[in-house]
């Protein structure tokens, strides 16, 4: 899986194109992307607008990737929306004619670093025998990283203690965990960290989200160019 920099409509550019080769089928899927609302008020997390389309995914097929300028081209056009502020990642998709899973199976965990991670995606075109659990927990969205505080109660001075959002160096409040918007708006003007996972004070109205789609394990048929025999996955 690699991080993906740029969206064409047959074509993206990716980090590393040298993971992928011709006939490949692939996964292209935005992690994040919703714009949500920053001031201090009573629409503090919520929604705006979105950037792409959050959760938006389709499976492709490799047409050609060049390692010299990172571009991977597509057989076909594609359907959906993307914009890579709202973190896109692109996956290979291994295919087998039937699989039985033997181990526990689960990812990379989620890294808004690099930009990839979080997701289990193979291409089944018969019978999936489950031995073993398919489990990506904990692997998602990241949670609030612990934050040792000062103590201070709320009600001591609710106009400065009892704010949405508060800079990193505050210690009257906790870290909040991460969720699936990417850009809020007016951050600059606060002096706030771009993602809001870094950032600290009450929940904010718009949850972290876990999108969870049957559809990644099994796609059409006419997408699958190179059958394999049985496979053993662990």
């Amino acid at each position: 899986m690699v991080s993906v920099g740029g969206v064409g409509s047959y074509s993206a550019t990716v980090t590393d194109a040298s993971v992928f080769a011709k006939d490949d089928t692939v996964l292209l899927i935005q992690m994040k992307g919703a714009i949500i609302n920053v001031p201090e008020s009573g629409s503090y997390g919520g929604y705006r607008e979105s950037a792409g389309r959050p959760g938006a995914y389709e499976f492709l097929i490799v047409e050609s990737s060049d390692e010299l300028t990172d571009v991977v081209v597509f057989t076909s056009g594609l359907t959906n929306s993307y914009d890579i502020t709202g973190m896109v990642q692109l996956i290979s998709v291994p295919f087998y004619n039937s699989a039985k899973v033997t181990s526990n199976i689960t990812c990379q965990i989620w890294d808004s670093t690099a930009k990839t991670g979080g997701v289990v995606a193979f291409i089944v075109g018969g019978t999936l025998s489950l031995y073993a659990n398919i489990d990506v927990s904990g692997k998602g969205l990241m949670g609030g990283t612990p934050v040792i505080g000062n103590g201070t109660c709320t009600i001591t001075n609710p106009a400065l203690y009892d704010k949405f959002g508060y800079a990193d160096s505050y210690l009257n409040s906790g870290n909040k965990g991460e969720d699936w918007q990417s850009e809020p708006i007016s951050v600059l003007a606060m002096n706030l960290p771009y993602f809001l996972l870094m950032l600290k004070g009450k929940e904010q109205i718009l949850q972290a989200e876990e999108v969870v789609t049957e559809d990644l394990l099994v796609a059409a048929a006419d997408q699958i160019m190179v059958p394999e025999e049985m496979g053993e996955l662990k």
